[in-house]
């Protein structure tokens, strides 16, 4: 366990386009119950933290 997370996961940038427009796309099919529906990620990168 301790050498898988010593080692960096990296996308690429076309991967996080790819998940932007796949965020953008399933906007309305999210449950009201999750809040607020993420925006791109690709556009929006700044306003994104970990919890």
């Amino acid at each position: 366990d301790t050498l898988n997370n010593s080692i960096p996961f990296v996308l690429s940038k076309s991967s996080w386009k790819e998940i932007g427009i796949e965020m953008e796309n399933n906007k309305k099919n999210m449950p009201l119950d999750f809040g607020r529906p993420p925006r791109n990620i690709w556009k929006n990168n700044v306003g994104f933290k970990a919890e």
